[in-house]
């Protein structure tokens, strides 16, 4: 009996060493950001962000498609969880196909079809503006996507580069210019 009784404190123990706590997305701090802590959420301010959005302008068309991934640690890289925003996508100028990430796949950092776009914190205070990190992987250029939900249907793109950051082990060519569009505003399909 006393080993029972032993048995069961310690898979107790165990159990509540293991517990996850749930922070909301939108008024955790960065202290929990450890332990198996779960940032959710919890409000749905992602949600607004998800979809396929379209920018067209004559032959030029810019596609971007955004989804979100509950209870994600960024493919073991941390050891929390949290509510991830993740995204790629398609450009043709003047009707050529310049580039195309629209259709990617969660197996892993080193899959080739890895998505372009990710994040889920840097909200503004109204929860309408959200920074993410990508790619402009047309000139090699790690960024700093911000999108702003203008109503439930408009969404502006703003693009500005990373610095000091290296993609696929090279640094970005300085003064390379851009391979997609900085500043647009996009209709959600």
């Amino acid at each position: 009996m006393k080993n029972i009784f032993l048995f069961a404190i310690l898979f107790a123990s165990t159990s509540l060493i293991k517990s996850q706590t749930t922070y909301p997305l939108t008024s955790y701090n960065t202290n929990v950001l450890h332990s198996g802590n779960y940032i959710k959420d919890t409000t749905g301010v992602l949600d607004k962000f998800v979809g396929t959005w379209k920018y067209t302008n004559g032959n030029d068309e810019f596609n971007v498609k955004i989804i979100k991934k509950e209870h994600d640690n960024f493919f073991d890289l941390n050891d929390y969880f949290q509510d991830v925003l993740y995204g790629g996508y398609k450009y043709f100028k003047n009707g050529n196909l310049i580039v195309d990430k629209f259709n990617f796949t969660l197996n892993g950092l080193y899959d080739p079809n890895f998505p372009i776009i990710l994040g889920s914190g840097n909200l503004s205070n109204n929860y309408n503006t959200i920074s993410l990190l990508g790619d402009d992987v047309v000139v090699h250029k790690p960024v700093y996507i911000e999108l702003k939900i203008i109503n439930p249907t408009t969404m502006e793109w703003k693009m500005t580069p990373r610095e000091n950051i290296n993609i696929n082990g090279s640094s970005p060519t300085p003064g390379a210019g851009w391979g997609i569009p900085t500043s647009v505003t996009l209709i959600k399909q």
